[in-house]
């Protein structure tokens, strides 16, 4: 899967936002961005994170969760990403760090992501938010986003495989 941009081009009939639940990025929009992954779901996250930053007015946020720093993926790149772009948040769980792992430094929270422990840092007005990640992963980012008073169609997320999600 890869990750898309939507660019609205007002010339062309056919060009409209995505209406769908997949990870597709309306551009033109300025409404803030709340990206949420799990392991390798981190991959298609990474396109529409380098997209949304175009805009340095736009807020974006980043969650992300892995085991640890020996299988979290672009980690150094992320943090280079945070500590360069003023309207970036990242947040990053580490559910069973290494030894070396040092919190503060290589992850920011203990255990699996739990958007209710971050919701100040993750709830925004307005904000539109993008899942991806294993299905149970999905499941229970969805789940809590909607207890946290987000409407569904500000959620988004893409199943890869049989759409076992909506089971």
């Amino acid at each position: 899967m890869t990750a898309t941009a939507i660019e609205n081009d007002a010339s062309d009939p056919s060009a409209r936002p995505c209406d769908c639940t997949c990870h597709c990025i309306d551009v033109n929009a300025s409404s803030p961005i709340v990206l949420i992954s799990g392991g390798v779901g981190l991959t298609p996250m990474i396109s529409m994170l380098k997209r949304a930053l175009q805009d340095p007015h736009r807020k974006v946020v980043f969650v992300h969760g892995a085991r640890n720093s020996g299988v979290h993926a672009m980690r150094d790149r992320l943090r280079e990403t945070a500590a360069t772009n003023s309207n970036f948040h990242l947040v990053v769980f580490y559910n069973e760090p290494l030894p070396a792992d040092v919190q503060g430094r290589d992850y920011d929270h203990a255990g699996f992501v739990d958007i209710g422990r971050i919701k100040q840092a993750i709830l925004q007005p307005d904000a539109d938010y993008y899942i991806c990640g294993p299905i149970a992963f999905m499941r229970m980012q969805h789940d809590a986003l909607k207890e946290l008073g987000v409407h569904e169609a500000r959620i988004h997320y893409e199943v890869f495989g049989p759409d076992l999600f909506a089971e």
